[in-house]
């Protein structure tokens, strides 16, 4: 297993467990712009798609850390391979969860140097917001020409976060439209949702 930044896990390589799609150059986007991402669909992929949900050793929320102390010992490695079609998540026999799609990832490049996928900041990034889905409009700053816009990490459900590092992760078609908003120079994004969603 390979570590970083006190994560290590057998079943999952922390370098390839975020990736992104982009970069998308959006035309006469230029520094002080913003743009505004429609995500206009989301559809699970392949033809028996299946989403992941683990619990890492030393992530997310449920493990304690030497800032979070907590009173039990790190939850054991446990990945969930879950069966995900547009009705449903199929978590068990017994349970199923709505299909709720969104994005976990969405970001214009920042203004001076890389930033890793895992990380949310200004420029956007790793937000992890369940209302991020198909009807759903986020506008992202612009900080360099062209935007360099990049999308990823499709979750099929979530709750408010997650709370074991990671949500029910899944293949998707994700069909976004995107809208370039000349001289509006925005700090940090901003989401509005749709009433449908």
């Amino acid at each position: 297993p390979r570590s970083t930044q006190g994560v290590s896990s057998e079943a999952s390589d922390v370098y390839k467990r975020q990736p992104q799609n982009g970069p998308i150059m959006i035309e006469g986007a230029e520094p002080g712009d913003a743009i505004a991402v429609h995500i206009e669909s989301m559809a699970p992929r392949g033809p028996n798609p299946r989403g992941t949900c683990c619990m890492i050793p030393d992530f997310g929320a449920l493990s304690g850390t030497a800032f979070t102390a907590l009173l039990n010992q790190p939850l054991p490695e446990t990945v969930r391979k879950i069966d995900v079609d547009e009705e449903g998540v199929y978590w068990s026999k017994r349970v199923t969860l709505p299909y709720r799609p969104h994005i976990g990832t969405l970001s214009c490049s920042p203004e001076l140097d890389s930033i890793n996928s895992l990380t949310p900041d200004q420029h956007g990034g790793n937000m992890d917001l369940p209302d991020m889905g198909p009807g759903s409009i986020t506008y992202l700053p612009v900080r360099t020409p062209g935007g360099r816009l990049f999308i990823g990490d499709a979750h099929a459900c979530q709750g408010d976060g997650e709370v074991c590092g990671t949500a029910v992760e899944y293949p998707s078609l994700t069909t976004i439209r995107v809208d370039l908003i000349k001289g509006w120079k925005l700090e940090w994004p901003r989401l509005e949702l749709s009433l449908i969603h």
